[in-house]
């Protein structure tokens, strides 16, 4: 049973760019709103209401993959993970621990696009609920929490103390805890740093083919997937918003990671 453990947090949190009344009234049907969290069970990770909006996705001023920009339509809110899977959430549902950096805390790592997928079908048995990976769109979208600069603090690495540390020094040669960041304006923690993020989206070179809305493309490489966010080990420049890699599907990393989505 669905368990509200804490109301909105986010007062301020803008209703922007065409969310609509019909949104809002359908979220305030099922006792939900954006900024909202909620819980499926107790070793479930955290969720919360991200709301329904447009946005322009990619640069044209970064790498040849983050480009065209071009607009993303999110048709309605759906519901992410305010942290990355951590340790003790995997390890409770699998049984093991891949990760080469421990904390219950930490998030999870050294787990292909494949390990994540068998871990969301688990989830999904043992709930009966529909997790799932975000969309390369969803999570650029989650990722600037309505801002359109290099990081949803601003253009600058850390100058206001933001986000100093996304990017651990290499002498700390781990992650950290998750929420050890403050959370964006969605109220999304970490979605810079710790460890690169799997998302749904098969491979494609560039946006030369959209996405357009927030359904992920199923075509070009599917024998690899989008990772997104950067990890802790990254510069600077690799964890900007718009910056997108691809890797196969079966490839394990000490710095891949993941969050889950849910369809509302």
């Amino acid at each position: 049973m669905k368990v509200l453990f804490r109301g909105a947090t986010i007062l301020g949190l803008v209703l922007f760019m065409g969310l609509t009344a019909t949104v809002a009234g359908d979220l305030a049907s099922k006792g939900m709103s954006p900024g909202e969290t909620f819980k499926d069970c107790a070793e479930c990770p955290e969720m919360i209401v991200v709301p329904a909006g447009k946005y322009l996705m990619g640069t044209d001023e970064g790498e040849a993959s983050e480009r065209p920009k071009h607009i993303v339509t999110i048709s309605q809110p759906f519901a992410a993970g305010v942290y990355e899977v951590t340790q003790a959430e995997w390890q409770a549902l699998m049984g093991s621990n891949p990760s080469r950096n421990a904390g219950q805390r930490n998030p999870v790592e050294n787990v292909s696009w494949n390990d994540a997928q068998a871990f969301i079908r688990k989830l999904n048995h043992a709930t009966g609920q529909s997790y799932r990976l975000l969309s390369e769109a969803e999570w650029e979208y989650a990722a600037r929490a309505g801002t359109t600069s290099l990081y949803p603090w601003g253009n600058g690495w850390g100058g206001d103390g933001t986000c100093a540390r996304c990017s651990i020094e290499p002498s700390d040669n781990r992650t950290l805890a998750v929420g050890s960041f403050v959370a964006n304006a969605f109220g999304l923690h970490d979605m810079h740093g710790n460890v690169w993020e799997w998302v749904e989206d098969c491979r494609n070179p560039d946006y030369g083919t959209g996405p357009e809305t927030e359904a992920p493309r199923k075509t070009g490489d599917c024998s690899a997937h989008m990772l997104r966010g950067g990890a802790w080990r990254n510069i600077p420049r690799h964890l900007r918003t718009s910056d997108r890699v691809g890797q196969s599907a079966s490839v394990r990393h000490f710095i891949y990671g993941f969050r889950v989505a849910k369809t509302l």
